[in-house]
């Protein structure tokens, strides 16, 4: 992880056509984003092109088949598996690695494809204590907490008086509208205030819960794991799970292999779905984050994820 902070929230995952899919097995929810997909491969296109021209002579030895392993020690030979880009900045005279892809985010980027590992047992593990995180934190909606009846009454007290301004309605009508409108105000400034009473109230009961020591307890150790995997595949093959975009960008800020904005809070979050494969062997997906906060997930095209998130080694009983 980077030493600054992503903070922007929500993000879909691309499946083999490109689209905008969920990883999570056995969901009941698809969503779609516009990402510029078409204007992706077109830039694609064109930078493959002038790589092509380029490969013979400035062409890197293959680093091979790639694997990081998180939690090593607690694996019982059964894995949970999804494959990650790391990206590579290229500098003048650098050569380019065999069996990289070029990235349309820049010409002076490239990334490969390696295989992420994370032991089942500990994958389990996260996905009964996020559910118990969901159910504890996550607010339920509420009409108290909605901010809808504030703006209905602002909207018909605002409406209201420009109509009584433009000689729609009454002009003994303006006050009560301006009325309207006031009390609108206040209902929205009630609601801010119950909505963070709730947050509070939430968070006060997933930090007295029982499983909120072991969960931070294993946030804390996959950060840890996670930076030294970044240190090690920085080490060994010369390539960033994180990296700033820079000359010749075309917007983006950083390329990143995972989002991993939640492990960087005070108390940090994790995501099982992040360590999840691509549904149906799709695209390998990687994270694009824009200057003004925005993350998308893009596709990393001409790549194919695992088509089974679970792996038995030769040496599992």
């Amino acid at each position: 992880m980077s030493d600054e902070a992503i903070l922007p929230e929500g993000r879909e995952h691309p499946n083999a056509e490109g689209d905008v899919t969920s990883p999570k097995h056995g969901g009941d929810h698809t969503t779609t984003r516009e990402f510029g997909l078409v204007e992706h491969q077109k830039n694609l296109d064109k930078l493959s092109a002038g790589q092509e021209k380029e490969q013979g002579a400035h062409t890197k030895t293959h680093v091979g088949d790639y694997v990081i392993t998180l939690f090593e020690k607690e694996g019982d030979g059964v894995w949970i598996r999804r494959k990650i880009a790391v990206f590579r900045r290229l500098e003048p005279g650098d050569e380019r690695t065999i069996g990289a892809y070029p990235l349309p985010e820049s010409p002076y980027l490239e990334a490969l494809v390696v295989e992420l590992r994370l032991p089942k047992v500990v994958h389990e593990r996260m996905k009964h204590l996020a559910a118990r995180h969901r159910a504890i934190a996550t607010l339920q909606p509420s009409l108290i907490r909605s901010y809808d009846p504030a703006g209905w009454l602002i909207t018909a007290g605002g409406g209201g008086a420009i109509g009584v301004w433009l000689d729609y309605l009454p002009s003994d009508w303006l006050f009560p509208l301006l009325g309207v409108g006031l009390l609108g105000v206040v209902v929205g400034v009630l609601t801010r205030e119950a909505y963070r009473r709730a947050e509070r109230e939430a968070k006060q009961r997933w930090e007295t819960s029982p499983e909120f020591k072991e969960y931070d307890s294993l946030a804390r150790a996959l950060v840890s794991e996670w930076v030294e995997a970044t240190g090690k595949i920085k080490r060994e093959i010369g390539f960033h799970t994180e990296i700033r975009v820079g000359e010749g960008s075309v917007e983006p800020l950083r390329l990143a292999s995972i989002d991993t904005r939640m492990l960087e809070s005070e108390h940090p979050l994790f995501d099982p779905e992040d360590f999840l494969p691509t549904e149906q062997g799709g695209a390998v997906r990687y994270e694009v984050i824009y200057p003004n906060g925005r993350l998308v997930t893009r596709p990393l095209l001409g790549t194919s994820d695992v088509q089974e998130a679970e792996w038995h080694s030769p040496s599992a009983s």
